[in-house]
């Protein structure tokens, strides 16, 4: 996923940083927001929403060709 997002995103992302924490803990954050918790969504994302937000916040008019459909 973080190479998946640092291909998509490669001129506004300035980095994907995995962070050891407590097992079971997944977490996505975007300048101070948690975009994703494991806890909180109940379980893993998948990928085309996650990039849809952080499109969303970070280069709106981007278009993200397959991940689209």
């Amino acid at each position: 996923m973080a190479q998946e997002l640092l291909t998509t995103f490669p001129d506004v992302l300035g980095e994907v940083a995995i962070v050891p924490a407590a097992p079971g803990t997944f977490e996505i954050w975007l300048d101070g927001e948690c975009l994703h918790s494991r806890k909180r969504d109940g379980g893993f994302p998948e990928l085309k929403p996650i990039k849809q937000l952080i499109r969303g916040r970070v280069e709106p008019r981007r278009d993200l060709g397959h991940s689209e459909v």
